[in-house]
Formats: structure tokens, sequence, C-alpha cells
């Protein structure tokens, strides 16, 4: 019941209203985004015309589009990505409205 009241939380501000996305919301997935450029080795790879795709999604207002697709890139294309680089993804989700299924299994691709 507690994870119900969370996610409602994170999708309304108190005054019941749709929580807006801030431009340091978008700023934040912008630097998430740019950062995961060139992880691929290949140079001018797909994972990186994904990510540029990405970041052309997000700034037309679909932002968790966006992140969803950016996860599901990172993913497929099994690249490496930090711990804080995990963390900015949660971060991203929750200010979005992302749900929880649609990026946590990214924690299998944290460089150990």
């Amino acid at each position: 019941m507690s994870r119900i009241r969370l996610r409602i939380e994170r999708l309304f501000d108190r005054s019941g209203r749709p929580r807006a996305v801030t431009g340091e919301d978008r700023q934040v997935f912008f630097t998430l985004a740019t950062s995961l450029l060139g992880r691929e080795a290949t140079e001018g790879s797909s994972f990186d015309d994904d990510v540029r795709a990405a970041i052309t999604v997000s700034s037309g207002g679909a932002e968790a589009t966006a992140l969803e697709d950016l996860a599901r890139s990172v993913r497929d294309r099994h690249v490496e990505i930090s711990i804080e680089e995990l963390s900015t993804f949660g971060r991203c989700a929750r200010a979005f409205g992302v749900a929880d299924d649609r990026w946590t299994f990214l924690g299998e691709r944290v460089a150990r």
C-alpha cells in the first residue's frame, strides 16, 4: 500500500495537481544522455544514434518515452553504466513518472 502512495506522491504536488517536469529535471536527463555518447567501441555506432534520438524525443516534451528508450538501448547494446548513472536514471524516472519496471533492469548493466 505504501508503494502506491509513494507513486502517487511522485506524480502529484501537494495541491493535487500533476507535478510538472522542471527545467532542472530536463537538464539532468540531457546530461545523463550525453554522458553515454561514445560508450560503444565502434565509432558512429547505432547506440550513439539511439542516444541522439532519445535526446530529440525528450526535447519535444516526451521525457518519459525518451528515458524508457534510452534504458532499453543501454540494456540491448550491453553498455555498462556506473552506479551514479543508475541513480540518475532513478531520479529522472521519478521526475518523469516512469514506472519502475521500465528502467530498473539497468541494475544488471552497472560496472562492477
